[in-house]
Order: C-alpha cells, then sequence, then structure tokens
C-alpha cells in the first residue's frame, strides 16, 4: 500500500533492494563512491572556498569566474531571502537552523542546465567558527513544458522555488533536510545544502554486469519515484502481473509511439516552416 511505498527506502549499504544480487566489481564502485561522497561536507567544503578575513573571520575565497562576491545590496538581499525560506522549514528544523548566522554571501556559476538564472551560496557559523554550514539559493523557473501539461496542485503552481522543493519532497525516500524556497528582489529561488555528502556513480565507465545491475537499480529507484507520486495500483495494473505484458513488453510499446510521435512532430514542424506558418533561420550546419 502507500504507506509502504512511503516507509521504503534504498541504503548504500543495503545493496541487495528490489531482488538485485549485485556482483563484487558493483559493491566495489559503491563502496568507493559512497566513501568519497562521506568526505564532502561543510567543513572539507569551508577548506576548499574558505579564506580567512583580517579580522579571523570566514569568508569565501573568489576564484573568478566560477566563484564572486556580491555587493552589499545583493548580500542584504540574499540575507533577508534566507530568512523568510527559514519559515518554509519544519519548526524543528527553523529551530536548528536559528544557531547559525550569514557570514558571507556570493556569486556561483552553476551548470549548463541552468545558465541564464541566479545562483548564490552562503556561509553560516554556528557557535564557533569551525561549525559551518554551505546553504545554495538557486533561482527556480518555470519548466519550458509547463504550458502543455496539467496545473501543479495549489499553492505550489504560485511559486517556482515551492514547486521545485515539492515535486523533490514528494519524489525522494531520504532527502536534504533543509530543502526550502523563498523570494529575492521578486524572484523565486530553493535552497538546499551545497555539496553535503554527494556523491556519484561513474556509470560512464562500466560494462557487463554491473552496468546491468546499475540499470536494474536505477530503474528500481525510478520506479519507487513514481509509486510515491503516481498512482501505483493504477501502475501494476497497466504493466500487469500475470504474463500477458510484463514491464518490459510495456516500456517497450511506449517507447516506439513516442518515437512515432517524434516524428509526427518533426513533420508537422517541417510542413510549418515549409508554408511559412513559422519563421526559421536558415542553418548551413543542418
Amino acid at each position: 500500500g502507500p504507506l509502504d511505498v512511503w516507509h521504503q527506502a534504498a541504503r548504500a549499504d543495503q545493496l541487495d533492494f528490489a531482488g538485485l544480487t549485485i556482483d563484487a566489481h558493483s559493491e566495489a564502485v559503491i563502496t568507493k563512491a559512497v566513501e568519497k561522497a562521506r568526505k564532502k561536507h561543510n567543513k572539507s567544503l569551508l577548506a576548499r572556498v574558505g579564506e580567512r578575513r583580517t579580522d579571523g573571520g570566514w569568508r569565501f575565497k573568489e576564484e573568478p569566474p566560477i566563484l564572486t562576491g556580491v555587493d552589499a545590496e545583493t548580500r542584504e538581499a540574499v540575507i533577508g531571502g534566507l530568512e523568510h525560506y527559514a519559515e518554509t522549514l519544519p519548526r524543528e528544523r527553523r529551530f536548528m537552523l536559528s544557531r547559525y548566522h550569514v557570514v558571507d554571501v556570493a556569486h556561483r556559476v552553476v551548470g549548463v542546465g541552468s545558465v541564464g538564472t541566479r545562483a548564490y551560496v552562503a556561509l553560516l557559523c554556528g557557535n564557533s567558527d569551525q561549525d559551518v554550514l554551505f546553504l545554495q539559493v538557486k533561482e527556480a523557473v518555470r519548466p519550458a513544458h509547463a504550458p502543455y501539461l496539467p496545473g501543479m496542485p495549489e499553492p505550489y503552481a504560485s511559486h517556482e522555488g515551492e514547486r521545485v522543493i515539492y515535486g523533490q519532497r514528494l519524489l525522494q525516500g531520504v532527502g536534504d533536510p533543509l530543502l526550502g524556497w523563498t523570494t529575492i528582489a521578486d524572484r523565486p529561488f530553493y535552497v538546499r545544502q551545497m555539496k553535503n555528502m554527494k556523491g556519484e556513480i561513474p556509470v560512464s565507465r562500466m560494462t557487463g554486469r554491473s552496468l546491468l545491475y546499475f540499470c536494474h537499480a536505477y530503474g528500481a529507484l525510478l520506479a519507487k519515484a513514481h509509486a510515491r507520486t503516481g498512482d501505483a495500483a493504477a501502475i501494476t495494473g497497466y504493466c500487469g502481473h500475470d504474463g500477458r505484458v510484463d514491464l518490459r513488453e510495456a516500456v517497450a510499446d511506449w517507447s516506439a509511439a513516442y518515437g512515432d510521435r517524434n516524428a509526427e512532430d518533426y513533420k508537422t514542424f517541417q510542413d510549418a516552416i515549409a508554408s511559412r506558418r513559422l519563421e526559421a533561420a536558415d542553418d548551413p550546419h543542418l
């Protein structure tokens, strides 16, 4: 039932979830990735991006163009935004966050998927200057496909940052406890911890049994997320369980239909250009 789905979690030290049997190489890959991720925490990040002020306090060490300082007006705007962000946290986490105060703010360039949006990082200190917390403050924008999908439940449609956090909290079995949202200069943002225990699995270098294991593992995790956010009974009914229609056939049929739809859409796009209903510049590289 739904309660069972919400209680399910995949742990890095329990690699046989979803009935999977892990091989020795895959287990070694995960163990190494987990060990590396556990070394990424606030103190290790401080050693990399922080430096001492003349008064002995901490500040960000500028690394242009990736990490740069902000002016006083932007700094105050971000700090004010973080005060409003705290109100979006559960009360007990808000209490914990109240033990910290902002000591510096910087602008940080993020990945290509966020080009054109604003992103800041904030350095906070607790009872001592060795008790630090890094928060990332990223602008949230409306998805390009939003006009073509059913609307988000209220009130999540009114704030893009809240929409992002709502989705993450739904999908993730164990998410960042400091996920929240805010508004800065009339722009929506969401807030999360920066690189805390963040790791990755090098699937691009995998072959054979390891690649097969991770395909199954990622598929199981994705299925769990869909079961949390969708109708698990309806999904099970669609996939089938009596031998007539299995998941592989259902996904293959959907993929083939999706390919056909892409071809039809592209034909419509070309026809619109040919009939001049849609203007398009000539590209010599296409």
